[in-house]
């Protein structure tokens, strides 16, 4: 199933500000093409797109295969430069080092899940599934805190007495 709104899908390219945003500056698509400067947040914009599209499970297969291939390499990227950010404080031989690529990799992981979402099939629920679901829920004993569970009354009939 199709879901969501017309421009709904749209939402799968929200990461790209991370890489419009620095090129507003005054100067920064000079710095960009000279200097490399803003070079990260497109690789951080691209790699969330593609690495969302990628585990969505929607399109081509094939299309998934090279964008989550391309993503899995850029995460890999950014974190490995991450040691020739800061110099020999960050270096893989320091335990900061470890924690900042630890760090590195898993935010950007994260992100790429987070973008996944607009690119996921919308499942409705028919009415019929929430009333037995809220129903069950209402009929689960739950624990309140410590002790033991207390059976809902229609099963404490069945019960045989000690």
């Amino acid at each position: 199933m199709s879901g969501g709104g017309r421009r709904w899908r749209w939402l799968g390219a929200a990461p790209a500000a991370f890489a419009i945003a620095p090129m507003l500056l005054p100067d920064a698509i000079l710095a960009l093409l000279t200097q490399g400067l803003g070079g990260g947040a497109i690789a951080v914009a691209l790699l969330a797109i593609g690495g969302g599209f990628a585990i969505s499970g929607r399109g081509r297969l094939t299309a998934r295969i090279v964008c989550g291939v391309l993503s899995a390499l850029l995460i890999l990227g950014v974190t490995l430069t991450t040691f020739d950010i800061a110099g020999p404080r960050l270096a893989m031989t320091e335990a900061r080092g470890v924690w900042v690529a630890l760090l590195a990799f898993s935010l950007l992981t994260v992100f790429a899940i987070a973008s996944s979402i607009p690119f996921r099939p919308v499942v409705e629920a028919h009415p019929d599934e929430v009333r037995d679901a809220e129903s069950e829920q209402r009929n689960t004993p739950t624990r309140s805190g410590p002790g033991p569970t207390v059976p809902p009354p229609s099963a404490m009939k069945s019960m045989p007495v000690e």
